[in-house]
């Protein structure tokens, strides 16, 4: 028996009988496959997942017990060939609502309309659109709660304005003219004692589940990401407002969802992939509302995420790599020192 955690967003595509491909870090470069025969009736209730299992000869006994794998299956979509399909990263997410950036046609500068659409299913990095856009639409796939921030700072309908007629109300934002506003507004904050003081327990926490990632310690790090969590789902909105309230939103809405991601986590290489975003999210709140009354260090490991390189922060300037661990502990530099 081979055993994966499929999360309740994968459970649409996964049926019996289909065919997963698999791979094992102990067995560099082989592929094995089996058929799924059994899927969990439940999800378990603390990790939003159930199980599915297959079956494989093992005559070699190249498979062990507790061994890790990863599996890929293909499924089709079910009745819904004709829906497009889109990014996850285009989607912005205000409660119920799901909202895109769309390009308007024939500007002389880069001009964006707010629009709310409704989604299908989740695949891997993706989307099914059951309606709201349209063949030859074209939006925004990275960058949108930068435009949206830059939206709320002009005063104009946002993914936050939930009082905004989205039918009636064109969102449009020259896009350098907006994002210079924005770095222009945030350099004007004055920011109260109070944030900084409701901000200061996100930042020992969050120091703390980069200590859990650097200890390699899986089960430490869900337990912080979860403490975390309720200190973030905690903070009193009402302190924020205007420009504080347009910087703050987007970044805790990403905060919560990686945090979400790593508690949901079923493998710590998972918990690290999560815990890049939610890093650069704390990054941007670190630099904005200086809530942290020790110096902060932005480090850069460039060979974490694939090479693509990732940051974190720490208290200390010394490096501890959260993405690695033990394996390459000291691998980073710092680039930054937020004081």
């Amino acid at each position: 028996w081979v055993v994966f955690d499929a999360y309740e967003s994968d459970l649409p595509w996964i049926s019996i009988g289909q065919k997963v491909i698999f791979t094992t870090q102990a067995v560099p470069g082989k592929n094995f496959e089996g058929k799924i025969s059994f899927i969990d009736p439940t999800i378990d209730p603390a990790s939003r997942i159930a199980r599915a299992r297959i079956e494989v000869s093992n005559p070699t006994m190249e498979l062990k017990p507790e061994m890790f794998v990863n599996g890929l299956l293909s499924a089709d979509l079910k009745n819904e060939n004709q829906n497009m399909i889109i990014p996850q990263s285009s989607v912005l997410w205000t409660g119920a609502r799901s909202i895109v950036y769309v390009k308007l046609p024939d500007t002389a500068h880069p001009t964006f309309k707010l629009r709310e659409i409704t989604l299908g299913a989740a695949m891997k990095d993706s989307y099914v659109v059951v309606s709201g856009l349209q063949n030859g639409d074209e939006i925004v796939t990275n960058g949108a709660f930068s435009i949206d921030a830059a939206a709320q700072l002009a005063g104009k309908p946002s993914m936050m304005n939930s009082e905004a007629d989205m039918a009636g109300h064109d969102q449009i934002n020259e896009v350098k003219k907006s994002l210079a506003e924005e770095h222009e507004a945030e350099n004007d904050l004055v920011i109260s004692p109070q944030i900084k003081k409701a901000l200061s327990p996100l930042f020992t926490s969050y120091l703390m589940l980069k200590d859990a990632l650097v200890e390699d310690d899986f089960q430490k790090t869900k337990q912080e990401a979860g403490r975390l969590l309720e200190v973030m789902k905690g903070i009193d909105m009402s302190m924020f407002d205007g420009k504080n309230h347009a910087i703050w939103m987007p970044e805790e809405i990403k905060a919560e969802r990686y945090l979400s991601d790593i508690v949901a986590a079923n493998e710590i290489a998972k918990a690290r992939m999560a815990f890049k975003p939610f890093s650069e999210s704390m990054i941007q709140i670190a630099r904005t509302f200086h809530p942290s009354e020790k110096t902060l260090y932005l480090q850069h490991c460039p060979m974490a995420d694939d090479n693509k390189g990732a940051d974190w922060l720490s208290a200390d300037e010394s490096i501890k790599n959260p993405y690695y661990g033990a394996s390459m502990l000291t691998c980073g530099e710092v680039k930054e020192a937020i004081k």
